[in-house]
Formats: structure tokens, sequence, C-alpha cells
């Protein structure tokens, strides 16, 4: 059949150019007329520390982010924020949003050969555990934040002006979804003042994005 194009036919305006798909041929059309269309989103601006647009796509992980909450909330309120975002069709998506794990976190890390993703820090998805006697070891204290200096691994110091984030995050600490203890009442977040990856307690507040 035939689809609308958005594009008006330069030689007069009452026309504009569609697509007639069962012949394979494109012509101008009356713009009273009634046929077929498909609405498409243009492509999304790239995460940088400077974007102001949001979501935003990093092309490097293929991620897309929402905007940074910017209250301090327990992680459960994190969580539901995230959901929610699908019921109002945050971006124009209405499924595939929620709160990163902690290897989708990692992502966003720039800076720090700690805890970027594929960095020292053996927390991932796949390793969880903060226990100092889980085998493997997957939180090491010398590798996941800046306490300390790991042999030959220089400290990620202290900066507030987003220089360990992709996003610009400063002194923020961002939930992730991952549970890092067998109660599951704490998880790992991430501290972009010094790239820090810990174990917090649910109760306790932080801020957060969302991903898909």
């Amino acid at each position: 059949g035939w689809f609308w194009s958005s594009s008006t036919y330069v030689g007069d305006t009452y026309y504009a150019w569609g697509v007639y798909f069962d012949g394979g041929y494109v012509i101008n059309y009356g713009k009273t007329h009634d046929i077929n269309v498909r609405c498409v989103r243009s492509d999304l601006p790239e995460c940088n520390e400077n974007t102001t647009s949001f979501p935003c796509k990093d092309s490097a992980s293929g991620l897309i982010w929402s905007s940074r909450f910017s209250n301090n909330v327990k992680w459960e309120n994190m969580e539901s924020y995230c959901a929610g975002l699908n019921s109002s069709n945050y971006g124009g998506f209405s499924e595939g949003w929620h709160l990163p794990t902690i290897s989708e976190l990692r992502t966003l890390v720039k800076n720090c050969e700690k805890t970027a993703t594929e960095g020292l820090c053996n927390v991932t998805d796949e390793c969880t555990s903060s226990s100092s006697t889980a085998n493997p070891i997957c939180y090491d204290i010398n590798l996941c934040t800046s306490t300390t200096a790991a042999v030959g691994i220089e400290r990620c110091e202290d900066k507030t002006d987003g220089y360990y984030s992709k996003l610009g995050d400063g002194a923020v600490y961002l939930w992730s979804s991952t549970t890092s203890n067998d109660t599951g009442d704490s998880v790992w977040d991430i501290y972009f003042k010094n790239s820090n990856i810990s174990s917090k307690k649910k109760t306790l507040t932080g801020m957060g994005r969302c991903v898909r």
C-alpha cells in the first residue's frame, strides 16, 4: 500500500512524497488523501559528560541511559522508579527500563583501571559475593576501591567534577540491582567521586540512573 513521508514536494506544497510498496515506486500525493503511515524516532544523542538530553545511547556498550534521579532514595524506591519508566513510555520505550546491574553500571566508569569494565575489581554480574571467604574472591578492597594503591596500580584519587563518569556524575552514589550478600539486604553501588565499588544496605539512600 501507500505510505506517507514528511517531505513536501518542492514544486507544489499541496503534495508530499510517499512510497507505494506494492509497486516499489516513489511519487508525490495530495496531502488531503488518507493513506498509511509508519512513525519513526530520530537517533538518540550519544552519552557523554556534556549530555543534557536524555535518554542517550552509549555506543561503546550499546546501552541506553536515563537522566540521573536527583534525589537520594532507598534502593526499592529507585528500582520502582526505573520500572515506572516503562509505563510512562520514557524516551519512547515502553519496556526494558530497569535499575542497572553492577556490570552495566561499571560501563559508565572511565579513567580508573580498577573499576572500569574489565578492570581489576572482580565484582561483576557473575561474581557478586562481598564475603572475604568466597571462592572465587569477588571483592578485594585493594582492587575495588581507592582506599589503597594496589601494587603497580595508580590510585583513583577523589575528584568531584565527573572525571570518573561517562555521564559526568560527580560525588554521588549510584545504585545497582545486583545483590552482594546471601541475605539479599545489600547491593553493589559505585561512588563516582573516586569510582569505588562497595556493598551498601538497601535501607540507606543513594541516587540512580535507569538503563535499557
